[in-house]
């Protein structure tokens, strides 16, 4: 029988499969099955198996060998198309949780390892989990309402924990971060106080304009320098 897990368990004598007892487990993810004589999916050859051979094999990468015998011919096609089918869903299985644990290291890095953002960009509120994707910023969930009012054309907010990620977006989080944006954003405060953790929304809202809307803070104009120069620049 066939479980979810991609593994097959086989008896070695009816005795043992009516009682359930002394299964043993072939792992489906890096095997082949095949019938003796029986000519591969997509071969122009000729077929030498006879009608009345029943058998197939599973064959490991280290060339173990499992020999069974099915019931009829009928038998025998299923359990191996049943077989091919589970080998090819547990290698998309594989790769899909590949994927899945290095993107997990990755945002792991952009909350834990990235420089500043272990506090909101804009507040300095702890542990934001919002992210806006153009800014290259995290902020907390209340600076994160203000950023969508401005609308996606300067802040476009995602969810640390609830959107799905491309492999490009992850790689702009990792590449900027709270400090370096900081440093182009706020270059120049002009005696402006930034709002804390505790400012009204009011507060908050008030800076998140000047700062990104308004644009109050940034380095003194260099019409040659675009603002996405500036960030390569801080970034390098």
């Amino acid at each position: 029988k066939m479980n979810f897990s991609s593994r097959l368990t086989y008896h070695s004598s009816l005795h043992d499969y009516m009682n359930d007892a002394n299964g043993k487990e072939i792992v489906l993810q890096y095997v082949t099955v095949k019938a003796p004589g029986k000519t591969p999916k997509g071969s122009k050859s000729v077929s030498t198996m006879q009608d009345d051979s029943f058998e197939f094999s599973i064959i490991s990468l280290e060339n173990k060998s499992w020999n069974f015998e099915a019931s009829n011919a009928e038998d025998r096609d299923s359990w191996i198309a049943a077989i091919e089918l589970q080998i090819l869903s547990s290698l998309q299985n594989s790769d899909g949780d590949k994927r899945n644990e290095t993107e997990a290291f990755k945002m792991h890095c952009i909350k834990n390892k990235v420089s500043g953002n272990d506090s909101c960009a804009d507040c300095a509120a702890p542990n934001p989990d919002w992210a806006s994707l153009n800014l290259g910023i995290l902020v907390c969930i209340e600076c994160s309402g203000v950023h969508r009012n401005l609308g996606s054309h300067i802040s476009k907010i995602r969810s640390l924990n609830l959107d799905d990620w491309s492999a490009g977006q992850l790689s702009v989080m990792l590449a900027l971060g709270n400090d370096i944006a900081n440093g182009v954003w706020e270059y120049s405060l002009g005696g402006k106080v930034k709002p804390g953790p505790d400012s009204s929304r009011e507060e908050k809202e008030q800076w998140i304009r000047w700062k990104y809307e308004e644009k109050k803070f940034l380095p003194p104009a260099n019409p040659t320098i675009s603002l996405g120069k500036l960030l390569i620049d801080s970034v390098c």
